[in-house]
């Protein structure tokens, strides 16, 4: 019985050693994966960063990017949550690649700025300089624009192509609001989104207003005087909400 039991011991030995550097391995393995993706987080404030290929990128508030550490090294890919601004630096023979949950956007060396938060059904691009592709994530490339400087994209139901004519799509980033005879309702809901406050229309009279004008790094305590003065109407705020009044 001894010797039966010996030999078997003997037998699994090799068994043993082999789960054993299995295991040391596969632990090995998942730290290297572990480590291998870098993600970058504005939270509540504007952050600028270069990434390794020397593409500049700026991120609006409460988004953020991964990449994988090989980034530059065989291809240029990145993963976008929410908005940013990208500077991408030329290189023919690394396209730079990003993907958010429902587009793909490809680029050689350009400028542009793309919004996509995550569950949101809505996703745009706009192109300040170079080339860009736009194309549906699920569909594939054979449902994909081109962009040059001026154009901009929509990807809601469906993928649309158009000149921009949004003068703020720039300015979470530069500070600067710009209106040319835009009506009010349409410049409060901006105004809402820019400061992250609620402002509303309290008379639909008001709705018949048109605003132009340009204001550089305004608190919402100056924008609101501005309106006032401009529009000769009142702002009141109440627990943090603004109510537009003639």
């Amino acid at each position: 019985t001894t010797d039966i039991y010996t030999l078997s011991l003997h037998d699994a030995l090799p068994i043993f050693i082999f789960f054993g550097i299995y295991l040391i391995s596969r632990q090995k393995t998942d730290k290297q994966t572990a480590l291998e993706i870098i993600k970058i987080m504005s939270e509540d404030g504007i952050k600028t960063m270069m990434l390794p290929d020397s593409s500049l990128v700026y991120l609006n508030k409460f988004s953020d990017i991964e990449y994988d550490e090989k980034f530059n090294k065989r291809e240029r890919k990145i993963k976008l949550n929410g908005e940013a601004y990208f500077e991408v630096k030329s290189d023919k023979k690394r396209p730079f690649v990003i993907e958010t949950s429902r587009s793909v956007t490809r680029v050689l060396g350009t400028s542009f700025n793309l919004k996509a938060h995550a569950g949101s059904e809505d996703e745009s691009i706009v192109v300040t300089s170079g080339l860009v592709e736009f194309s549906d994530k699920e569909k594939g490339r054979e449902h994909k624009v081109q962009l040059k400087s001026g154009e901009k994209a929509n990807l809601g139901k469906v993928l649309m192509k158009e000149t921009n004519t949004d003068l703020n799509f720039l300015a979470w980033k530069t500070g600067i609001i710009q209106f040319r005879n835009e009506p009010l309702p349409k410049a409060v809901a901006f105004l809402s989104e820019y400061y992250g406050v609620k402002i509303t229309l309290e008379d639909a009279q008001l709705k018949d207003f048109h605003l132009t004008g340009k204001y550089e790094k305004k608190s919402i305590g100056e924008m609101m005087e501005i309106l006032e003065m401009t529009l000769q109407i009142k702002a009141e705020k109440m627990n943090g909400h603004y109510r537009l009044k003639p």
